[in-house]
């Protein structure tokens, strides 16, 4: 006579087994990480993630449990303007933008100054300069829109609105769109976006400012690899010609 094992009884999950799972599939298919993850992925400590959170410069996209998710994008930002110091003031901000633009800065009258700013910017790194600058320079939020004449409604900024002439490449942007506005909530109103780490669409909430050394400082904070490496070796050699005595 045949003996009927009974059934083995599967060990009911337990809420943080559920949670690991829930971080884990939305890792691998939304292209979000846990700070311990994002953690081991950048050398960064826990810790100076969760100053980059606390100050604004890295944008968690959503908790889940007592998990902190940050996506790809965002992380990008973070990883390639940190620095240190203290950033530099607005006043400051104008100043090198307007060297860099312009050769030239109303913002600074006093010769032994300007010589000063102008030796910073012939030697500093571009991901010093970008955390000097304020990286992305406001809030960043990733959304989802199907609008086929997106880019025809936003001010669009970095890999979306840089001439790829000035990188030495036919063309740039990828399945992402990059804008700024004054207003993020007036503009996911107004254009029906839905907020998803996984979008298609980042906007930085910031005022229009900076000309063609934003866009290139935008390029080298948002752009792919390629489009970061291009407009970061443009950016020094503006930066090499801005500075010159």
């Amino acid at each position: 006579m045949t003996r009927i094992l009974p059934p083995i009884e599967q060990p009911r999950p337990t809420v943080q087994t559920v949670l690991t799972y829930i971080v884990a599939i939305a890792t691998l298919y939304v292209m979000e990480m846990t700070l311990s993850q994002t953690a081991e992925q950048t050398g960064a400590s826990t810790r100076s993630l969760q100053r980059g959170i606390q100050s604004g410069r890295l944008r968690a996209s959503k908790r889940v449990g007592n998990h902190l998710l940050v996506d790809d994008i965002a992380l990008s930002i973070w990883e390639r303007s940190r620095g240190r110091g203290r950033p530099w003031s607005i006043f400051m901000v104008q100043a090198a933008f307007d060297l860099i633009n312009f050769g030239e800065t109303p913002s600074i009258t006093d010769a032994l100054s300007l010589s000063r700013l102008k030796g910073r910017l012939r030697t500093i790194p571009i991901s010093q300069l970008a955390y000097l600058l304020g990286g992305i320079g406001g809030q960043w939020t990733r959304y989802r829109c199907a609008d086929p004449q997106l880019k025809q409604r936003v001010d669009l900024i970095g890999p979306s609105k840089v001439d790829p002439r000035q990188l030495g490449i036919a063309e740039t942007g990828g399945w992402m769109t990059f804008a700024e506005t004054s207003d993020r909530a007036e503009l996911a109103y107004d254009l029906d976006l839905i907020e998803d780490a996984d979008g298609n669409f980042g906007v930085v909430e910031r005022p229009s400012a900076g000309g063609q050394a934003r866009i290139l400082l935008d390029t080298y904070l948002l752009g792919d690899a390629r489009e970061s490496m291009l407009a970061q070796h443009r950016l020094g050699e503006e930066l090499r010609r801005c500075a010159t005595p």
